[in-house]
C-alpha cells in the first residue's frame, strides 16, 4: 500500500460535528443545554463560553473576520445543577466547580448586542444592529479546562460557530 503525502488531509485524528449556528431574534433570552459526553462531572473544570462580534459590513455575505476596531465580547452567563438546584454563574470562566454532572445551561442574554457599557472595554452596543432584511452575527466559542496541571491538564474546544440575530419589531 502506497504511503500519502505529508500534506495529505486524509485522516483528522480529532473531528467534531461541525460548526454551529445559533439563530436568536434580538431582544430574546434563550437558554441552550450542553451535555459533554466524554465527561461524567465537570466538577473543577473551568467553562469559558464567549461571542465575539464579527465584522457584519459585507451583509449578505457572512463573516469571515472579527469586528476590526473594538469589538463587542461577551461572556455567557452558565447555569447547572449544583446538587441543591439551579445555580448561575456570572462568572462564566470559573464555571464546574459545583457541577457534578457533564450538563450545562448557556444563557444567551437579550442584551447580547445592545448591553450597554465601553466599546473599548470590548462591550457596548454591535456597531451594526440588525435590520428587516439583515441579520448580524458573533463567533461562538467554548473551551473547558479540565482539573490537570500543566502536561496533564486538558483543554476542550467542544463546539464553535456563529451566532445570529435577527431584527425585531418589538425592539424598535
Amino acid at each position: 500500500m502506497a504511503r500519502s503525502t505529508i500534506t495529505s488531509k486524509t485522516k483528522d485524528l480529532i473531528s467534531d460535528d461541525g460548526s454551529v449556528l445559533v439563530s436568536l431574534i434580538k431582544g430574546e433570552q434563550t437558554q441552550i443545554s450542553v451535555t459533554i459526553n466524554w465527561l461524567t462531572s465537570l466538577s473543577g473544570c473551568i467553562i469559558t463560553p464567549k461571542v465575539v462580534e464579527a465584522n457584519n459590513t459585507n451583509y449578505p455575505t457572512l463573516p469571515t473576520q472579527v469586528h476590526q476596531s473594538n469589538p463587542n465580547i461577551r461572556l455567557l452567563e452558565i447555569l447547572y445543577n449544583s446538587g441543591s438546584g439551579l445555580a448561575v454563574d456570572t462568572n462564566a470562566s470559573t464555571s464546574g466547580s459545583a457541577n457534578n454532572s457533564n450538563t450545562f445551561s448557556l444563557v444567551f442574554p437579550e442584551d447580547l448586542i445592545t448591553q450597554g457599557g465601553s466599546a473599548a472595554a470590548g462591550q457596548g452596543d454591535y456597531n451594526v444592529q440588525p435590520d428587516i432584511n439583515k441579520s448580524v452575527y458573533g463567533f461562538l466559542g467554548v473551551e473547558i479546562k479540565d482539573t490537570g496541571v500543566g502536561a496533564l491538564q486538558q483543554i476542550y474546544k467542544p463546539f464553535r460557530g456563529l451566532v445570529e440575530v435577527r431584527f425585531s419589531p418589538t425592539e424598535v
